[in-house]
């Protein structure tokens, strides 16, 4: 899938690796953030469709998992 979408043909595709997480802290860090921004999503999921129709929304909410959300 991440290749056909490289090359234009797979469409929306998002691929999550554990593997860049290599020292304890950058884990921690993201484990501390995930779990900080969880209670926030699900208070804004009646307005969730809106936000991840727009890129300032996606940028918001998705930027700890994507460099260009």
């Amino acid at each position: 899938m991440l290749e056909l979408a490289r090359r234009g043909i797979g469409g929306d595709t998002v691929a999550l690796d554990r593997g860049g997480f290599w020292s304890p802290g950058e884990l921690r860090w993201f484990s501390t953030f995930l779990k900080a921004s969880l209670p926030l999503v699900l208070h804004l999921q009646w307005a969730m469709p809106a936000l991840m129709g727009t890129r300032p929304g996606r940028t918001a909410l998705l930027s700890q998992f994507s460099a260009a959300p």
